[in-house]
């Protein structure tokens, strides 16, 4: 497993993503202080962020833009990623700090958004794109998604050019951030050096990664991971954009819940749409696409179910045939009624 060099652009695209989806730093913070002992480290990790996040304020991608446009219709509570997120996944190499506008375009127009399409359709089409033009046209998206897909098919140079203009603009701001806090980046060595790092990446991403997994630790997104796979040579290589919080501090082993935490789990026991998605999982692992049309929701609403689950132990996943399979875990769900029993146990 390789520890590759921070990259600005990624941590640019951290900034961005984070103000799309439309998270409060501060707030995010304040709620894991509530729930963890480590608050001095917590708020270590978080200042950077914060700072990125001031100094970008005035910072947005254009909302006409297309990549702009969700990849579902955001309901409540969810997740607002648009065709960005697909974007920069696809067709920036992280291993290369390079400018994103002498990189991305020239990779769209390469596979003319064969990526991109593939990406933001995975759930309506698990054929092969060929022709994306036609496979937008003939999938059952939303008219919305549809439209800001043709667009960038049809005129992609203009609307890649302004957001590689955004995230230039964000990297060259939080540059002087990310030298201040350079040091922090040493948390992530602590993984990287691991025997068992195997077995601790698949508590951060709930994925068993192969051994030439790439990990990229990630200051704007400190408390989060993420799974980018690129195929290359005829496999995939996965990249793991790993938040430095998580590598500071293990808040994915299972203990003592905090009243915080147990009602966090408890939420998601109570959501009729993760509750049902556990009951499917128990009688057998299966993919995305398959939750989605089982569930008659997008892929963009079952990804942020599995996340959340994930994010609390309810389930876990692994890579086949090219699709990320997901397992249902009961020992989470046993022992979080345990830790309600033990909670309102009365004192003796």
């Amino acid at each position: 497993m390789e520890k590759i060099a921070p990259n600005r652009y990624a941590e640019a695209y951290g900034v961005l993503f984070r103000k799309r989806s439309g998270d409060d730093c501060r707030t995010t913070m304040q709620g894991l202080m509530e729930k963890y002992r480590e608050k001095e480290l917590i708020e270590e990790i978080f200042q950077p962020c914060i700072e990125m996040m001031d100094a970008c304020a005035d910072l947005n991608l254009n909302p006409e833009n297309p990549l702009c446009v969700d990849a579902a219709s955001p309901g409540d509570g969810e997740v607002r990623a648009g065709l960005d997120f697909d974007l920069f996944q696809h067709y920036y190499d992280v291993r290369q700090e390079i400018p994103p506008s002498q990189c991305i375009y020239a990779a769209f127009c390469k596979d003319r958004g064969k990526g991109l399409v593939a990406s933001a359709l995975y759930s309506l089409s698990d054929e092969e794109v060929e022709d994306p033009v036609s496979v937008v046209l003939n999938s059952r998206a939303e008219d919305t998604l549809k439209v800001a897909l043709l667009k960038l098919l049809m005129d992609g140079e203009r609307w890649i050019a302004e957001f590689c203009g955004v995230l230039e603009q964000i990297a060259e701001r939080i540059a002087p951030i990310l030298k201040k806090y350079e040091p922090l980046y040493q948390y992530a060595d602590r993984v990287a050096s691991q025997e068992n790092r195997s077995d601790t990446l698949f508590r951060y991403t709930g994925m068993h990664l192969p051994e030439d997994t790439m990990l990229l630790p990630w200051l704007s997104a400190c408390n989060s991971a993420q799974i980018f796979g690129r195929e290359e040579q005829g496999g995939i290589q996965f990249t793991v954009y790993i938040g430095l919080l998580l590598c500071a501090m293990d808040f994915f082993l299972p203990g003592k819940f905090s009243a915080g935490q147990l009602c966090d789990h408890l939420k998601m026991l109570a959501d009729p749409t993760k509750l049902e998605i556990l009951a499917i999982l128990k009688d057998g692992s299966t993919y995305q696409s398959d939750l989605a049309r089982r569930l008659s929701l997008t892929t963009a609403t079952i990804s942020h179910h599995m996340g959340q689950l994930f994010e609390n132990g309810f389930v876990e996943s692994e890579m086949k045939n090219k699709k990320l399979y997901y397992r249902y875990q009961p020992e989470m769900v046993e022992h979080t009624l345990e830790q309600v029993k033990d909670y309102l146990k009365p004192r003796a």
